[in-house]
């Protein structure tokens, strides 16, 4: 009981002194502005990575031919595509 009433009491103090006094703290940071720089530009880079098509197209000969594959690492359509396009442009070089 006593150790409760201990406690209640130091809270009633505590509430009682510090209650009507503020806390302010004025601070000058030049470094903020790189840091919202940064900021902006870490997050636009993920952005555009997000966006960008990420694609791996390996050309290789072999006996005189050409072998090409292709992995696509975001699943999104289109690389079958670009590959044709690929073999008809190096077919139309030759």
């Amino acid at each position: 009981m006593f150790l409760f009433f201990h406690f209640y009491l130091a809270a009633y103090f505590y509430i009682l002194l510090f209650y009507f006094f503020v806390y302010l703290h004025v601070v000058r940071d030049p470094g903020k502005q790189y840091a919202l720089i940064g900021s902006i530009l870490a997050i636009t880079g993920l952005l555009i990575s997000l966006f960008i098509r990420q694609r791996r197209i390996w050309v290789r000969e072999v006996g005189g031919n050409l072998e090409i594959a292709g992995l696509a690492l975001n699943k999104l359509p289109g690389l079958e595509d670009e590959i044709g396009k690929m073999i008809q442009e190096l077919g139309d070089q030759k």
